[in-house]
């Protein structure tokens, strides 16, 4: 007898332009789960922006003059981890579904071997190197972060695509202790992008399909396509204009900086950007 297959709703809204709105609708895709049991896999990129993990502070993971120079926005997801750069050459991916009874670190194994696994079927020699990255050779082209709630995961991630590096190594600020224990020496020969490993142009939507089959197969779902609902835009929206948008939550952990009296007036005029 053959099981029956769990459905996920496969979603690829995306609001480039506005990085804030797309972090709120990740917030709003775990409402859906808690209330109502909707899983989701979705599919999303951002335009130029720095995204830092919830419990960073702004001051001490970006280069302000570059960003504000350069048009690069700055947000803060509800995600621990680490700042990464996004731009449209960026395929992100978020997974939302209910808690298994494993932890964090095995369901980003778990996540990651799919990713990994996605890449070598385009011909990468990938693999997923804990706790939270993908690497191609020892180059870093994926990572993770991820939130578990009262029965309920949201992971999600950035690979890169085809993404400027030049930009990335220029907005993030990479303390010389974690270049020192990786032994490298810069952020360019610490990643990589699919597209410069295939030695071609790569496409967030032929990579996209490559990872859609590696998740169906890892996680055992199949999925039906489905955009957001109105409820979910509007929960969406109003996390936006309340949370996301404020610089209360993009500056909340520089309270505890060094440089906040120096630099505060920099997180306003990134939300300018």
């Amino acid at each position: 007898m053959q099981l029956l297959m769990e459905e996920w709703r496969l979603l690829r809204f995306e609001s480039p332009e506005n990085p804030n709105l797309n972090l709120a609708v990740e917030e709003a895709l775990l409402k859906s789960l808690s209330e109502k049991g909707v899983k989701t896999l979705r599919f999303w990129r951002n335009s130029k922006a720095v995204v830092i993990g919830r419990f960073q502070c702004p001051l001490l993971e970006v280069n302000f003059e570059e960003c504000v120079n350069k048009g690069v926005k700055v947000v803060r997801r509800h995600t621990g981890g680490g700042a990464v750069y996004h731009d449209m050459g960026n395929l992100n991916f978020t997974l939302v579904f209910t808690k298994p009874l494993r932890e964090l670190p095995d369901i980003f194994r778990e996540v990651g071997e799919a990713v990994a696994e996605g890449l070598r079927a385009l011909g990468l020699k990938s693999s997923f190197k804990p706790m939270n990255d993908v690497a191609v050779g020892q180059r870093k082209v994926a990572g993770l972060a991820g939130y578990v709630g009262k029965g309920v995961v949201l992971v999600h991630g950035c690979l890169l695509v085809s993404t400027d590096i030049d930009m990335l190594s220029r907005v993030l600020s990479v303390s010389r202790e974690k270049l020192r224990d990786k032994f490298v020496t810069s952020v360019r020969s610490r990643v990589t992008t699919v597209s410069e490993e295939l030695g071609r142009d790569a496409s967030t939507r032929e990579v996209e399909e490559m990872l859609l089959e590696a998740f169906k197969h890892a996680l055992s779902f199949e999925v039906y396509e489905e955009d957001l609902s109105r409820e979910e835009l509007a929960y969406a929206e109003s996390l936006y204009q309340e949370k996301y948008s404020k610089a209360e939550w993009l500056g909340w952990l520089c309270k505890k900086c060094p440089l906040r009296n120096e630099h505060w007036s920099m997180i306003e005029r990134l939300l300018r950007v």
